[in-house]
C-alpha cells in the first residue's frame, strides 16, 4: 500500500511539474511577443499624411462629424497630391493648437 501511494505521489508530482513549466514557458513566450510588438512599433516611423479616415481616428470622430467640420472650418490644412487629399499630423497639431490652419498646397507629380 505504501508503495502504490509513493508510485502516486510521484507521478502526481511529475504531471504537476510538467504542467508547471508549460505555463511558465507559455507566459515567456507572451512577455516576449509583447515586446516583439513594442519594438516593432518604435522600429516603424509614425506616418506624417494622413488620410481623410486617419484624421478622423486622430481626432476621434466619426467619419460624419469630420466631414461637417471640414465644411465648415476651411482653416483645415491640407496638401493635395495628385488628387488625393491628406492631412499633414504636424500642421492638424498645430491647428487643434491655435485654431489657425496656414498649410494648404496642392502638388501634382
Amino acid at each position: 500500500m505504501k508503495n502504490l501511494s509513493l508510485s502516486v505521489s510521484i507521478i502526481l508530482s511529475g504531471i504537476c511539474f510538467l504542467i508547471g513549466t508549460g505555463l511558465i514557458a507559455n507566459s515567456i513566450t507572451e512577455a516576449n511577443d509583447i515586446k516583439r510588438v513594442e519594438m516593432n512599433k518604435e522600429a516603424i516611423p509614425e506616418k506624417q499624411l494622413l488620410t481623410k479616415s486617419e484624421l478622423a481616428i486622430y481626432l476621434g470622430l466619426f467619419d460624419e462629424e469630420l466631414n461637417k467640420l471640414i465644411s465648415k472650418d476651411s482653416n483645415i490644412p491640407f496638401i493635395k497630391i495628385e488628387g488625393e487629399v491628406y492631412y499633414p499630423k504636424m500642421a492638424i497639431d498645430e491647428w487643434l493648437l491655435t485654431g489657425r490652419g496656414t498649410y494648404t498646397k496642392e502638388l501634382i507629380e
